[in-house]
Formats: structure tokens, C-alpha cells, sequence
């Protein structure tokens, strides 16, 4: 074998290690790329996933049978954000007769009652307690416990421990919430604003 016979043939093996260089290159970037790519729908799978339940607007029967019918207080509050404007209805429910320093319960609750949505990505709305408080005659009482549950369409925070230091007559309760709207998207969700909410109400020392 000649000087060029041996030149060309080590070219034609550089030359085809050179291409399979490439190919494997390629093909590496197309896994790379498929592998972003499915990590990027997992992400988006599990962020839809993970979303809170959101509320449907209940009608005006709905809420008269419903655990609103036992509040003792109701007020209705608006809470807008960037996917829409939201009517949340809060309840407030007590013994309004309590031996003193004897602990109780306080309930609030809210359900949705209107929506209007500004957003075509916005499947719905979900409300968020943020924290929430007693406070009698304006002193916080710092030993509560709060349970947040639902029932139906409706969300209970259950306010336990209350403590009633007062010895007779009547008392001024307040319940205060700090909310937050959570807008849940076909895909994905955003917190929204937050709001405080304040029920005020009556309780007997006897």
C-alpha cells in the first residue's frame, strides 16, 4: 500500500468519525431537548394537579339552608384581583350565653356567592384563610386553635379555646380573618389579594 492509499484511507476513517460524531451530537440534543420537555409538562401536570378546590356561587335557597341559617352575624364582602371580582358571604356562630371563664367555641364560615370572571385562563376561584383571630371586648385572645374545614360549599374555620375572663354582662366578640382569593387556572393557580375580615358579635356572661 502506497503513501496515498494510505492517505485517503485514514481520511475516509477521520471524514466518518467526523459524521458520527455529529449524529451522536443530534441525537444527544434531541434527548436533552425531550427530557426538558417532559419535565416541563410534569411540572405543570402537578401545579394543575395541586390546586385548590374552588367554589361555585351558591344561590340565595342554597344559603338559607344551609349553615347560615344558625349565624348569628353575616356581612357580605367583594375581593377583586387581576382574574376577576368575587361576593363572599361570612357567617359568625356562637353561644351568646357562656359561664365565665369557662372556654368556647366561635365558628366563622364563607361560601361564594357571585363571581365575574375577567380572565378566559380562570376555571375558578378558591378563598384561603391566611390566619384568624378572637378578640373580646378588643383584647386578642392569643390561646385559640383553628381548624379549617369544608362542608359542601361552604368553609368553617372552627375557633376553639376561647377563653372568657369576664365576669358578668355582655361582651363584644370579634372574629378577624385575614383572607386570600387563589385564582385556579386550567393550568396552574395564582394567589390573589388579601383582605381582613371582621365579624363582630355579642356574648352574655352569666
Amino acid at each position: 500500500m502506497d503513501l496515498q492509499e494510505i492517505s485517503s484511507l485514514y481520511y475516509h476513517r477521520v471524514n466518518a468519525a467526523m459524521k458520527s460524531s455529529v449524529i451522536s451530537a443530534k441525537n444527544l440534543k434531541k434527548v436533552a431537548g425531550l427530557g426538558i420537555l417532559i419535565l416541563l409538562v410534569a411540572v405543570l401536570l402537578s401545579w394543575t394537579v395541586l390546586s385548590p378546590k374552588t367554589l361555585l356561587p351558591q344561590t340565595e335557597s342554597q344559603i338559607s339552608e344551609s349553615l347560615f341559617q344558625v349565624a348569628k352575624t353575616t356581612r357580605l364582602f367583594n375581593i377583586s384581583d387581576g382574574e376577576g371580582s368575587y361576593s363572599f358571604l361570612f357567617g359568625l356562630d356562637f353561644n351568646e350565653s357562656v359561664s365565665p371563664r369557662t372556654p368556647t367555641i366561635v365558628e366563622s364560615f364563607f361560601s361564594l356567592v357571585a363571581e365575574q370572571k375577567s380572565s378566559a385562563f380562570l376555571r375558578g376561584v378558591a378563598l384561603e384563610i391566611v390566619s384568624s383571630s378572637v378578640l373580646i371586648n378588643g383584647i386578642r385572645d392569643s390561646g385559640i386553635s383553628s381548624m379549617v374545614t369544608s362542608n359542601g360549599a361552604i368553609v368553617i374555620d372552627r375557633l376553639s379555646g376561647v377563653d372568657i375572663n369576664e365576669t358578668g354582662g355582655d361582651q363584644q366578640l370579634s372574629a378577624r380573618l385575614i383572607v386570600s382569593t387563589v385564582d385556579v387556572n386550567y393550568i396552574g393557580y395564582f394567589g390573589g389579594s388579601e383582605q381582613a375580615v371582621t365579624l363582630n358579635g355579642t356574648i352574655s356572661i352569666t
